[in-house]
Parts: C-alpha cells; structure tokens; sequence
C-alpha cells in the first residue's frame, strides 16, 4: 500500500509475524517503557514535588496492609457464596427428590386420582422452575406454589384406600407429602 503510515507498517508487520515472536516483542516493549516512565518520573518529576524515597517506606506498607485486608474480605465473600451455593443446591436436591418419590408414590393409586395427583406435581414442577425461579431472581416472593400445593393436599386428602395395601401406600404418601410440603415451607 502507498501512501499507508509507517506506523501502520509496523503493526502490520506484526500481524503478520508468529504469536512466539510478536508476544515477547510486545511484552517487552511495553516493560521498556515502563522502565522509561519510571526513569523520567523519578529524575524529572519526583524532584519537583519534594518526594524522597524514605516516604514511599510509609506508602508502600500502607498498600500491603490494605492489600491483605482486601485479600482476606474477598476470601471471606469467596467462602460465604460457596457456603450459600452447597446449601441451595443441597435443598433442591432434596425437593427434587421429594417430588419425584411422591410422583412414584401416587403412580401407584387407582383412576382417576393417579392421573389427577400426577398432573398436579407435573404443573407444580413446571410452575417452580418457569415461574418461581425467575420472580425468585428479581426478588420476589411467589405464592403460587402454595396454592398448588393446598390443592394437590385436598386431592391427595380425598382419596379413599379400599385395601390393606392401598392403605399402606397412602400412609406412605402422605409421609412423602409432608416431608415434601416441609422442604418447601408449604405446611
């Protein structure tokens, strides 16, 4: 190209040259002149201002002091979230899985209750996750679940076992319920 700056040339000259020369040529030009800049500042600048070398003492174990200060907060804050996030995921493993054993427990029941109760824990699930989760997010506190949850008690309450084993299930299942409705602070 004609008429294109030197300038420009350089940089295209070091597009064009391998990342293993052009990084250290980069990295050490821009050590050079940060060892230029310090050089001036301190035989030009520093002089001017009065500052002497015996301050920077004071300065510099000012900004180690904050510095650890700093280091050890941000470890803190790395350790709290941590904590937060393992708690939460723990609880919604928990409920996750308190959902699907109720949904295996009421599989067991008689028409129409089964379909019913199934349905009930499909939209329950469907309404934390797309529902709760985000209002959740934004600050919110959902009150939908509730409701869902009161109305899967009141179907579950009205079925009626006729068997001996039909009674042991349900047992079974209002257990499963209230450790469910417990996770979920719905009792």
């Amino acid at each position: 190209m004609r008429g294109a700056s030197p300038f420009l040339a350089v940089f295209e000259f070091l597009f064009d040259t391998p990342l293993l020369i052009a990084g250290p040529v980069i990295v050490g030009f821009l050590c050079l002149f940060g060892i230029v800049g310090l050089v001036v500042v301190r035989r030009r600048v520093l002089p001017k201002l009065r500052i002497h070398d015996s301050d920077s003492g004071f300065c510099g174990a000012m900004q180690q002091a904050v510095m650890v200060f700093y280091g050890l907060v941000v470890a803190l804050i790395l350790v709290n979230v941590w904590q937060r996030y393992s708690e939460l995921a723990k609880v919604i493993s928990q409920e996750a899985t308190a959902v699907a054993v109720l949904y295996r427990d009421v599989s067991s029941y008689t028409e129409p209750s089964r379909s019913q109760l199934r349905k009930q824990l499909r939209e329950y699930v469907v309404q934390i996750i797309h529902q709760a989760w985000p209002l959740q997010q934004r600050g919110e506190t959902p009150s939908a679940d509730v409701k869902m949850m009161y109305t899967f008690q009141v179907t579950l309450n009205s079925f009626e076992p006729l068997t001996e084993g039909q009674k042991v299930l349900h047992a079974e299942t209002m257990h499963d319920y209230d450790r469910l409705s417990w996770l979920t602070g719905c009792d």
